[in-house]
């Protein structure tokens, strides 16, 4: 999920990541919304031991701050930009589990952070606590936001990310006539935004090098469009 974000991993996906068959899968998680957010629960509560750990080795608050932004900024690189959209639109109980751990966990953090500040004399007493914690908040949700883009643009972002993989397949194999006919009879309308380049992009690479000498690309870039954004 952190590589690929949530919605373009299927049931089938998992089992075969974990190298168990569906069934046994189901055995043990009611549906895909219970292994996502058991796994939200799970990463939540790795990255606070990490954030605790941080405060019982910083030597001061300035030195806590710099190691928890090292922390944040590890994690946003190795996180697909549309994790937190995915979870937000499709998966409400593990949006609400983040929720409750940004508003309180991370909240808590913070106040605690500037309390200790002030204490220790690096920040100013009358600095609003409150106000600087739900900036902090915001922040750290930020680099997941991500702002308007062109519908041009968003389709150039996405045929120079499928223009890697075609020059991966022989020249014959590749039609563009009929490429463009499928594209324009309705996949452009799948994508509005970067997110879904992103998500469309994952899954195509997840599968696309080990049937590209089996199938026909152009068939298989436009049933992957149908599997990520129709999958019912």
């Amino acid at each position: 999920f952190m590589k690929y974000g949530v919605r373009s991993i299927s049931m089938d996906d998992i089992a075969r990541h974990l190298a168990v068959s569906k069934k046994t899968l189901y055995q043990h998680f009611a549906d895909k919304e219970d292994i996502v957010t058991m796994t939200c629960q799970a990463h939540i509560e790795e990255m606070s031991g990490e954030f605790e750990a941080i405060q019982k080795s910083a030597k001061n608050a300035i030195d806590e701050l710099a190691k928890i932004s090292i922390c944040l900024r590890q994690s946003s690189e190795e996180m697909n930009p549309s994790l937190l959209f995915d979870l937000q639109k499709y998966h409400p109980r593990a949006w609400a589990v983040w929720l409750n751990h940004k508003n309180n966990f991370i909240r808590e953090t913070v106040i605690r952070n500037l309390k200790q500040g002030i204490e220790e004399g690096y920040f100013r007493p009358e600095i609003d606590k409150e106000v600087i914690a739900a900036v902090r908040m915001e922040m750290v949700q930020l680099p997941f936001e991500v702002p308007p883009i062109s519908h041009q643009d968003v389709e150039r972002v996405l045929l120079d990310k499928l223009k890697v993989m075609i020059e991966e397949v022989p020249r014959e194999a590749w039609n563009i006539e009929y490429w463009s006919d499928l594209y324009y009879a309705g996949l452009k309308y799948f994508f509005d935004d970067c997110r879904d380049v992103t998500r469309y992009i994952n899954t195509v690479s997840f599968g696309f090098l080990r049937i590209k000498d089996l199938t026909n690309p152009a068939d298989f870039f436009a049933l992957t469009a149908i599997q990520v954004f129709e999958p019912g």
